[in-house]
């Protein structure tokens, strides 16, 4: 969850990184995206191979882990994921909702693919009283992404390569699900942005 940014759609906005993406892209910006579940991100390159992190220890949070995700005396690991409920999740979005009203922003959900966690999408976004956008590769069944994009004020459309067999070799899908998705979104009403 990352507050007040600035790039992420119109006006100052939260924006949501959802876990989980079905394209491998070679240029990938947000590799801790890929995978749907918690993982660990460990900064190699600085460890010193202390052992500390794999002595046992008593917290829950690190037994998925099989090591103390606490131990680094030099805060080389970290917990890419956190799960939320809905109302939760909400709750947390809503503290700047006034301030995003004011100032024309709102709430970005982002990933990864927001789409491949779409019904969770669909309920956070309904509870949500503020301006709601979602960037997207547009890779999804057709009626996955008609029914998000209906819960949407904005979409920022990521089209990757235009040429399906390019689009395969650098993404490993080709693009055809996703020139559809663009074709029903240019035709739905929704503001979007294709980038």
């Amino acid at each position: 969850i990352k507050e007040f940014s600035l790039h992420d759609g119109p006006g100052a906005r939260t924006t949501v990184f959802f876990k989980g993406c079905p394209l491998r892209c070679r240029w990938c910006h947000n590799p801790e995206g890929l995978k749907a579940e918690p993982e660990l991100m460990i900064k190699q390159s600085l460890c010193r191979h202390c052992g500390r992190c794999f002595q046992p220890c008593g917290h829950p949070e690190c037994r998925p882990f099989e090591r103390c995700i606490h131990a680094c005396p030099h805060g080389l690991i970290q917990v890419s994921g956190k799960e939320y409920g809905v109302e939760e999740l909400a709750g947390i979005l809503m503290r700047h909702a006034d301030y995003y009203r004011r100032c024309g922003g709102g709430v970005t959900f982002s990933g990864g693919e927001p789409l491949m966690q779409s019904q969770f999408l669909m309920e956070l976004a309904r509870k949500l009283d503020c301006h709601v956008a979602l960037q997207t590769s547009g890779y999804a069944d057709s009626e996955v992404f008609q029914a998000v994009v209906g819960e949407m004020d904005y979409v920022m459309f990521d089209i990757k390569l235009a040429d399906r067999q390019q689009h395969k070799t650098y993404t490993g899908v080709f693009n055809d699900r996703i020139l559809a998705n663009l074709d029903f979104l240019r035709k739905s009403g929704t503001e979007f942005l294709i980038r």
